[in-house]
Parts: C-alpha cells; sequence; structure tokens
C-alpha cells in the first residue's frame, strides 16, 4: 500500500526480556509533505530512525535484562476503520543499565496535551532499575534523560529516506481522529505502575 501525506501511521516498538517476554509501546502520528506518495519500507525505516532518537536518551537507565526486539508499521484504514499492517522489521535498542530490575510494572510515567483538551498523550517507560529510585522518586539523571525522550516524542520527526515529516500525537479511540501534540510534555518524578490489561501489550 502507498503511505501519502495525510496518512496516520502508527508505530509499535517491541521489547524482549531476557526470559523471552515481550512489551510494547505504541506511537501515532501524521505524515506529511511533499514527494509523496512514499513507499512502505522507507516509511517504515524512518519510523525506526523516530524510535532510535527516543530511546537513545535513555538507553543508560534501562536494564540490560531487557533489549529492541522489532518495529511495526501500521495505516490507519478509514473505511474499515482498523489498522492495517504495512511493514515489520528488526530493532536493536541494547540498554546499558546492569542495575537491579525495579518489578516490571513499576515505570515512568508522561504526558502531554494535545489540540483537543478532552485527549492527551500518556507514555509509560517500563525496564526501570533500582538506582534509578531514591526515597520513591526518579533519580535526576533520569528525570534529565525522560525530559528529552519527551522532547522527541512529541516534537515533528523529519525522515531521512522520505523528507516525510512525521508528526506525534495521539489516536483518539472515542472521535476515530488525531490528535497532534501541542509541543509540550510533563514528566512524572514518582514512579507509576502499569498494569497488564493484554498479554505482552503495554509498557
Amino acid at each position: 500500500m502507498a503511505i501519502v501525506t495525510g496518512d496516520i501511521l502508527r508505530l509499535v516498538a517491541s521489547f524482549i526480556w531476557a526470559d523471552g517476554n515481550i512489551m510494547q509501546n505504541v506511537y501515532a502520528a501524521q505524515i506529511s509533505g511533499g514527494g509523496g506518495p512514499w513507499d512502505e519500507d522507507d516509511v517504515l525505516d524512518d519510523l525506526e530512525d523516530w524510535a532510535d532518537a527516543m530511546y537513545a536518551n535513555i538507553v543508560a537507565f534501562i536494564t540490560t535484562d531487557c533489549g529492541g526486539n522489532e518495529v511495526f508499521g501500521y495505516k490507519w484504514d478509514a473505511p474499515n476503520q482498523d489498522w492495517d499492517l504495512f511493514g515489520a522489521e528488526p530493532w536493536t535498542f541494547n540498554p546499558t543499565d546492569a542495575g537491579s530490575q525495579n518489578p516490571r510494572g513499576v515505570a515512568a510515567f508522561l504526558k502531554a496535551p494535545t489540540e483537543d483538551p478532552d485527549v492527551q498523550g500518556r507514555k509509560y517507560i517500563g525496564g526501570t532499575t533500582e538506582p534509578s529510585l531514591i526515597n520513591g522518586i526518579w533519580v535526576a539523571g533520569y528525570i534529565a534523560a525522560l525530559v528529552l525522550y519527551g522532547g522527541d516524542w512529541i516534537t515533528p520527526f523529519i525522515g531521512t529516506l522520505t523528507g516525510a515529516t512525521i508528526t506525534p500525537g495521539v489516536w483518539s479511540v472515542v472521535n476515530l481522529a488525531f490528535k497532534a501534540f501541542q509541543n509540550e510534555a510533563s514528566v512524572i518524578t514518582i514512579p507509576a505502575y502499569q498494569r497488564r490489561r493484554k498479554r505482552g501489550v503495554g509498557i
């Protein structure tokens, strides 16, 4: 399928634990700019580059027992109101924190407003370690790293292969509409707990 300007995309970054369990994080974006339609493989490579940029900020604070596995690209199919997979490829992300793991549900939490006051983005970052927490607060170094991650999460990303602009935001399940971020993200300094409702989904 061709990717054209205005299409709504979903990037799924998949991680694998040393014991073989999978966790995932999901990102929504709208693609725009001249030069389309774009090749699906090129778009997927650009989405992977976006994931690389985000997670490079926090590589030193994620356990070595959890690494990148695959990235998946989806396109919103408006007539059928579902997501169509257009590509998947291996993804290399090698965290370097050898500290003892926190319980897997413990996660850093960020939020970001969109153009719709009723819709905001929420992102949970798993794979944290005990040295990142002191007296129930994330250490300053991790907070600073999460601020950088948050900036890359909400800032439009220019694809190297396509030259297209990937504008991040939230896919509103209620409105079946994409809502772009408003250039603001907040890092919560205390840990959250991400309860899994489906096997292998969410971090």
